[in-house]
């Protein structure tokens, strides 16, 4: 039983939301790092900050990624930073040496961030982007989830830049909830808890994608099920499954 509901009254289909990277053409690399401003020869570095709401530090973030591609600590590179379209976070203290790229997918319908979402040429952009990255870096964040559908390596940032903030007040919270820590504990997940870290989990994905894929595989079945391009399909059978019965 799950929320009072017997088990063999549950359907698991799948997310039918993942069905389209596995149907439609992925845009040419070329043509699409051109659209967004990237340079085809760099490695790709995907952000998703935690947003102003819940953090005042993804600018460090930045900062700390920024200053180990001058010194050559990693390979050329460059950074697509995909802000929350309602709460962006603040990097007005960020200094762009032109290696990373902002923008904003997404569109909000009111002062609530919950309120928002993303058009289909957002949605398409999205999967290039995540398909085309070498790595995902987030903060809280189902950036996570979004990104096991091309087995992309990810990170998630359990530090606060610079700073030294008490727990309450740090992003460690957050990956201690419920619903992350489940999916963290399966071991999928470089969880970086210093600037030192971070650069070394980059570094580690550079040099082998595969790392940490069989633990990937577990988080696709605990948080998707499958993926194989079929849960819409799985989906409707099963409705129509029901209608006979009536």
């Amino acid at each position: 039983v799950m929320h009072d509901m017997p088990k063999d009254k549950i359907f698991v289909g799948g997310l039918p939301q993942f069905d389209a990277s596995f149907t439609e053409d992925r845009t040419d690399r070329e043509k699409f790092f051109k659209s967004v401003g990237a340079d085809p020869n760099k490695k790709l570095v995907f952000f998703g900050p935690a947003g102003r709401i819940l953090s005042d530090t993804d600018w460090q973030i930045t900062e700390i990624i920024k200053k180990p591609i001058e010194e050559g600590k990693l390979p050329p590179t460059q950074v697509f930073v995909s802000n929350h379209p309602n709460h962006p976070a603040d990097f007005s203290k960020f200094v762009n040496d032109g290696n990373f790229i902002f923008t904003s997918l997404g569109k909000n319908f009111s002062s609530n961030p919950k309120e928002t979402e993303l058009t289909s040429g957002d949605t398409k952009k999205l999967r290039d982007l995540l398909f085309y990255s070498d790595v995902v870096i987030y903060v809280a964040s189902t950036i996570g989830i979004d990104s096991l559908q091309f087995d992309k390596p990810q990170i998630v940032i359990n530090f606060d830049g610079w700073e030294n903030k008490t727990y309450v007040n740090s992003v460690k919270k957050y990956h201690n909830e419920d619903h992350m820590k489940k999916m963290l504990d399966l071991g999928g997940v470089g969880i970086a808890r210093s600037p030192e870290q971070l650069i070394g989990f980059i570094n580690s994905y550079f040099v082998e994608p595969t790392l940490h894929h069989k633990e990937r595989q577990k988080m696709i079945e605990q948080q998707l099920y499958i993926l194989d391009g079929k849960s819409g399909e799985r989906i409707g059978r099963h409705i129509l499954k029901l209608l006979d019965q009536f």
